[in-house]
């Protein structure tokens, strides 16, 4: 299986929310290693890997959030590095500042170079905070949305579409254009992490027919069938490729730092491999958990994943599509 993509990824900025659906079931605490030496580590990865295996793409990353004190010299060394960090931020999950605290934040932000930042909002303010997991969490990204408007920042709104939140998107997005929102973007809920927990919160062919044509429009960009329709079209594929990601942890960091990018990259392609190798084909994963009544909607790769993750725990595998350790992301 080719892989296109090797990240470095070292979460050492703690998440001030606690998201419902959170793909990395955020801690509230960082669990990386110390933020130079991350960055130290990756300059060396990423340079090495650029040298000796330029087909494929190397990015570093930090945090559960970008809440980090370190932030403008991240943008910096992304910039330099030429990293998506440089051009795009998602800006959830920071902490209470005072209004020209935020304006203060979105000049650095803008002054760095960053192209686009974007904010997830899941509902009207109640609902928001009780998904987000602390109060006053919608206050916080609505002044981010404001300060960065105003900054002149380029802002992508972010909204799941969940069955609970169908009511509330009128009023939401009448709010938000008010606020200076131009960009709206809609989409279907992922499974990853604290999203296994919430999958009745997918919602129906029915109901996205009763949505707003803006709504979608957006995502009919990405093909989505209601798991029904997979089944019955059965139509699987096997992954083609991968992006992969080695996950920095203080435990292993001193054996990291003693191995060659290449080592490094085989490291995770083995945990990768013997993953893939111990999964049953798509077709007998269909089979063995596919609901051939449920009109829920699905990317593929998403409910491959559900499929995945479910045996995942039942045959007591590492889970490589689990992005809170060293994980792979499949390419269909």
């Amino acid at each position: 299986m080719r892989t296109t993509n090797f990240n470095v990824v070292n979460y050492c900025v703690a998440c001030r929310a606690r998201c419902r659906y959170c793909l990395l079931s955020s801690c509230n605490r960082a669990t990386g290693v110390e933020y130079a030496r991350g960055k130290r580590f990756a300059r060396r990865v990423l340079e090495e890997l650029r040298e000796t295996r330029p087909d494929i793409s190397a990015n570093y990353y930090v945090g559960y959030c970008m809440d980090t004190p370190y932030l403008e010299d991240l943008l910096a060394f992304s910039r330099e590095m030429n990293l998506p960090a440089a051009r795009f931020l998602q800006m959830n999950g920071f902490g209470v500042r005072k209004e020209e605290e935020w304006a203060s934040l979105m000049q650095m932000i803008k002054e760095a170079g960053v192209e686009m930042l974007d904010l997830t909002f899941f509902g009207s303010p109640q609902f928001h905070d009780a998904f987000a997991g602390r109060i006053g969490d919608f206050a916080i990204c609505e002044a981010m949305l404001r300060a960065a408007v105003a900054a002149d920042l380029a802002v992508n709104v972010s909204i799941p579409l969940l069955r609970d939140n169908l009511t509330q998107l009128s009023e939401l997005m009448n709010r938000l254009e008010g606020d200076g929102a131009k960009r709206l973007h809609f989409f279907s809920l992922s499974e990853k992490g604290r999203g296994a927990k919430i999958i009745d919160q997918k919602i129906t062919q029915e109901e996205l027919e009763a949505l707003p044509d803006s709504v979608r429009a957006w995502l009919m960009k990405t093909p989505l069938r209601s798991e029904a329709q997979w089944i019955a079209a059965g139509e699987w594929s096997e992954p083609v490729g991968r992006s992969m990601g080695l996950v920095l942890t203080p435990s292993e960091m001193e054996l990291f730092e003693k191995m060659s990018a290449g080592e490094l990259l085989a490291f995770v392609k083995e945990k990768d491999d013997r993953f893939r190798a111990s999964l049953t084909p798509v077709r007998e994963l269909a089979a063995l958990y596919g609901q051939p009544e449920n009109t829920q909607l699905y990317r593929y790769r998403d409910l491959i994943h559900r499929w995945e993750q479910r045996y995942a725990t039942e045959h007591g595998l590492y889970d490589m599509n689990d992005e809170s350790h060293h994980f792979s992301n499949p390419i269909y």
